[in-house]
């Protein structure tokens, strides 16, 4: 039977389409390491050569606590070692800053750089910033629109202003000097004052730096603090642009506390408090027209009250015996005093006046008395004690211990109604219930 044109165009249509088809599919069959076998074959077990890469991803929820004090809790952080060093929150959001030797996990491709975390109130990550160049990040501290940070790299430091989305927006290096150790940062009315030391030789003594920033970060004022003893930093205080720099001054011959007036004038003038004596003084709180310093002595301690002109009026002595270190917070309207030992501390609450002086029993054997929240009519403290982190009331009335005893360097946020716990951790425990090796930068959630 004699084909017509059109039935012939169509079988050749259809026979180019099935070239097409066998074609695709041998092509599929060697783009995806597949075989063709014959309808009695065996089909071969794929091989695969590379192992498969988890899919992690920076945004990370929260798991509910298995502590009693804790409803929600999380783990920053990969396989190497995460350190804190500060968390703040903002405008509804929590910021962690902290350094990672990690290069997976969250910290992907940021091995030995800092980092700025933010999450929302129910702990979900929303976003990574890595910060710096490599360098170590010391301090954070809120700053005209966003977060004043200083690194320091071999000597060097360095202010860098970060914006709440983690952008740099301005940046000076504090560069007069080399060999600086960081003290301190701190925000006064106005300005940013940066407290470094200077690393001492052989020959000369610890020195203090003292530099103040304006908010575009340009250097308006800077002097040494030298004196013929090795300084030790303790606070610094601005009062009516005047600044006040406590210090130890330490020699062969013993210790004791100064004070650094620096003004207008090319140099600061020195005064020394109780010089003949052998202290050290650990912490100072503003009291009363004068100052309130916690105090260590060779055998006991207790709080050095001094007038407005850094004169020694009293010692209110505490009875923990040879104490060798001393915390002074206030807060909720008293002074508390922490004053510790190699086998645990003791916590006094004083009045204002510090006439009278109650103990705080829930306190006693803490290792560490890391933070303090307050506002109107209470106050909350944590600290380490023998089994893990412990969040204190004001008034005793409320205790917690949760996260272990591999917890440490912890800092109390509040935000809202919420309050917040940040610290470092290792291992898992029944409070921390993941760990992705190393120390990790826990964050939790307390109970209300």
């Amino acid at each position: 039977m004699k084909l017509q044109k059109a039935q012939l165009r169509l079988i050749i249509l259809l026979n180019a389409v099935l070239v097409v088809l066998v074609a695709a599919i041998a092509l599929e069959c060697i783009l995806g390491n597949r075989t063709i076998t014959g309808p009695g074959a065996e089909a071969e077990t794929p091989v695969v050569n590379d192992t498969p890469k988890p899919e992690y991803s920076l945004v990370r929820k929260a798991r509910l606590s298995l502590s009693d004090a804790l409803d929600l809790e999380i783990n920053i952080g990969g396989s190497g070692d995460e350190t804190l060093v500060e968390a703040y929150a903002y405008d509804g959001k929590l910021y962690i800053f902290g350094n990672t030797t990690s290069s997976d996990y969250d910290m992907t491709d940021a091995q030995g750089r800092a980092f700025m975390c933010v999450t929302d109130q129910e702990l979900t990550t929303e976003r990574f910033s890595f910060l710096g160049n490599g360098e170590k990040l010391e301090r954070v501290i809120f700053g005209e629109g966003g977060f004043l940070t200083v690194f320091s790299l071999d000597g060097k430091l360095t202010l860098r202003l970060i914006g709440f989305d983690g952008i740099l927006v301005a940046s000076a290096p504090a560069d007069t000097v080399t060999d600086a150790e960081f003290c301190d940062l701190k925000l006064f009315d106005g300005k940013y004052a940066l407290i470094s030391s200077l690393k001492s030789n052989a020959i000369e003594k610890n020195k203090l730096l003292l530099q103040i920033f304006d908010f575009n970060l340009s250097l308006t004022y800077e002097r040494i603090i030298s004196s013929a003893y090795s300084l030790s930093y303790i606070d610094c205080f601005d009062l009516s642009g005047a600044y006040k720099v406590f210090f130890n001054a330490s020699s062969d011959l013993g210790r004791h506390a100064g004070i650094a007036d620096c003004t207008s004038a090319a140099q600061p003038v020195l005064t020394y408090v109780d010089k003949g004596e052998d202290y050290r003084a650990d912490a100072v709180a503003p009291y009363s027209g004068g100052w309130a310093m916690a105090v260590v002595y060779r055998d006991e301690g207790g709080i050095m009250l001094l007038n407005g002109s850094f004169k020694k009026q009293s010692v209110v002595y505490c009875e923990t015996p040879s104490p060798d270190r001393a915390e002074i917070m206030f807060a909720d309207g008293l002074y508390y005093a922490t004053f510790f030992t190699a086998d645990g501390s003791d916590t006094y609450a004083y009045d204002p006046l510090f006439s009278a002086a109650r103990d705080l029993p829930s306190f006693d054997g803490l290792s560490a008395l890391f933070d303090c929240v307050s506002g109107n009519g209470y106050a909350l403290f944590l600290g380490k004690s023998e089994t893990g982190l412990a969040a204190i009331g004001s008034a005793e009335t409320y205790y917690r211990e949760f996260a272990g005893t591999e917890a440490d360097n912890a800092i109390l946020v509040k935000s809202g109604d919420n309050i917040f716990v940040a610290a470092v951790v290792k291992g898992v425990n029944s409070d921390v219930t993941d760990n992705f090796g190393g120390a990790d930068v826990w964050l939790a959630r307390l109970r209300t």
